[in-house]
């Protein structure tokens, strides 16, 4: 398995939890962030707005596909070896359309 698909992997059971935080509290959200930490220690955010959801983004399936989206994209862009990205699209600045 490669350490992209861990990532992702990793990532889908954060998504669950977060699904279970959500329906804990009976709420809603509109915005995933996603935080990557490299290895250097380099903290990268991206996030993205969804409005497609009414009243919001809930389940654990979608919170993935935007977070694996951004995920995706960031390790498109991602450079790594002085910390700066080369990214001629900012994630947080997709459409809905691009989900």
């Amino acid at each position: 398995m490669s350490e992209e698909s861990l990532l992702l992997d990793k990532l889908e059971h954060i998504c669950k939890r977060v699904h279970e935080d959500l329906l804990k509290h009976d709420i809603f959200g509109n915005t995933v962030t996603l935080k990557v930490k490299t290895s250097q220690f380099q903290l990268f955010t991206r996030s993205c707005t969804v409005t497609h959801y009414s009243p919001g983004i809930f389940h654990a399936e979608d919170i993935f596909k935007v977070a694996k989206t951004l995920f995706t994209t960031f390790l498109a862009t991602y450079t790594g070896d002085d910390g700066k990205e080369e990214c001629s699209r900012e994630a947080g600045g997709m459409t809905t359309s691009d989900i």
